[in-house]
C-alpha cells in the first residue's frame, strides 16, 4: 500500500467506496502488513464511513496501473535530466556556450517539472529510492567537468590552502606578496592578467583578487577540511565532491524528517532533482549546500508540530547558528522559530555564532 493510491473498499452490501490513502497514514501502514485493515475515517467526499457501517474490516484493491506509469515516467525523467546535465557541464568555452547553457537550463526546468510530477505519483517506497539514488547520480554527472558558470571555487580552494599553511585567511588578499609562496600554476597561471581589478602583476583566476575573503568562519572551516582531504593536484574536484555530498545529505535529511512526521517523503524530489541544486552544487561547488543542510536540520528540530523539548530547542538553535555562520542569510529565520522555548533557542543560537 502506498500513499496516494485509490482504494476500492468492498463493503458487506457489495458497494465499493473510493478512498485516497494519502490522508490516512495509519491505514496505509496497516495495509502494508496485511490485506485487510479497519476503516474508521472519512472518504474524499467528506462522508464518514463510520456512518455507513462502523469500523468495517474491508479488503483493498489498489489501482496500480497509474502508479506503474508514474514510476516509468519518473525513471525516464531522471535519465533525460542526467543527459541534459552532462551536455550542460561539457558546454566548454565556445562562443555560444552561455546561450547553450541558458537553453539547456530552461529545458531542464521543464523536464524537472514533469519528472517531479511523476515521482509524486509513483509508489512511495520506489519513489524514495529514486529520489535519493537519482539525486546522487545527477550530482555525479555534474562533477564530470569543471564549474561552468562560476569562479567562486577558486577562492574556496585558495582560502583552504591559506589556512592549511597556518595563515589567517582574513589577513591578506590573494595577490598580497606575503602569500606568494602558496601560488601554483592552477590558481595563478603564468601570463594571466586582470586589468579590471587594477592588478599589473600575474593575477589569479579567482574573482576580486585584491579583496580579502568575505566568507564566514564555518565556511572557512569547511574550506580547510576539504583542503586537508584533497590529494595533490586534484584542483577543484574535491570541492565539487564535497558540495555534491552535501546536496545528497540534504535529500536524506528531508526524507528522514518526512518519515518522522508522517508526511509524504516524495516531496524531497523538489530539492534532489532540482536543476539549480544539480548545477550549483555538483558542478559549481557552491558552499550553499552546507548552509542548506544546517537549515534543514535546524527546522527539522524546531518546527515540530508536537511539543518542543529542551534538547531539540538547543540543537535547533545551534544548527541555525552554524548555518548563519556559514552564509549569514539564515539569521532571518530566527524570529519564526523562537515562539516556543525562545530562551533556549536564542541562547544556543548566539553561543554557536560567538564560539565559531
Amino acid at each position: 500500500m502506498r500513499f496516494g493510491e485509490t482504494l476500492h473498499l468492498v463493503v458487506p452490501d457489495g458497494r465499493r467506496v473510493g478512498l485516497n490513502v494519502r490522508y490516512w497514514r495509519s491505514l496505509a501502514e496497516t495495509a502494508e502488513l496485511d490485506d485487510t485493515f479497519v476503516v474508521s475515517s472519512r472518504d474524499d467526499a467528506g462522508v464518514s464511513i463510520d456512518e455507513i457501517a462502523p469500523r468495517w474490516v474491508v479488503r483493498w484493491q489498489s489501482v496500480g496501473v497509474s502508479q506503474r506509469a508514474a514510476a516509468v515516467a519518473s525513471g525516464a525523467g531522471l535519465l533525460v535530466l542526467a543527459v541534459l546535465t552532462w551536455i550542460l557541464v561539457h558546454a566548454g568555452d565556445r562562443p555560444t556556450a552561455s546561450v547553450t547553457i541558458l537553453v539547456l537550463l530552461m529545458v531542464m526546468w521543464v523536464v524537472f517539472g514533469f519528472a517531479a510530477y511523476a515521482v509524486l505519483r509513483a509508489p512511495k517506497r520506489l519513489a524514495v529510492w529514486l529520489i535519493l539514488g537519482g539525486g546522487a547520480v545527477l550530482q555525479i554527472v555534474a562533477m564530470t567537468a569543471p564549474p561552468q558558470t562560476s569562479t567562486d571555487y577558486y577562492r574556496y580552494a585558495w582560502d583552504g590552502r591559506v589556512q592549511a599553511a597556518g595563515i589567517n585567511p582574513y589577513e591578506y588578499a590573494p595577490i598580497d606578496p606575503a602569500l606568494a609562496g602558496l601560488r601554483d600554476p592552477w590558481l595563478f597561471p603564468q601570463g594571466w592578467t586582470c586589468p579590471d581589478a587594477g592588478v599589473e602583476q600575474d593575477c589569479p583566476l579567482m574573482n576580486r583578487p585584491t579583496v580579502k575573503t568575505i566568507y564566514p568562519p564555518v565556511t572557512q572551516l569547511y574550506f580547510l577540511a576539504v583542503e586537508k582531504f584533497s590529494p595533490a593536484g586534484s584542483q577543484g574536484l574535491p570541492l565539487q565532491i564535497a558540495a555534491g555530498l552535501l546536496g545528497v545529505g540534504v535529500t536524506a535529511a528531508l526524507l528522514l524528517i518526512a518519515r518522522s512526521r508522517g508526511s509524504d517523503p516524495r516531496r524531497a524530489v523538489l530539492w534532489s532533482w532540482c536543476p539549480l541544486v544539480i548545477t550549483e552544487l555538483g558542478n559549481n561547488a557552491h558552499v550553499d549546500g552546507l548552509s542548506s543542510l544546517l537549515i534543514v536540520i535546524a527546522l527539522g528540530l524546531l518546527a515540530r508540530q508536537s511539543a518542543l523539548g529542551r534538547r531539540d530547542a538547543i540543537g535547533g538553535g545551534i544548527a541555525l547558528g552554524l548555518a548563519t555562520a556559514t552564509k549569514l542569510l539564515p539569521v532571518v529565520l530566527l524570529p519564526s522559530v523562537i515562539k516556543r522555548r525562545p530562551v533556549a533557542v536564542v541562547v544556543s543560537f548566539a553561543v554557536s555564532v560567538v564560539v565559531v
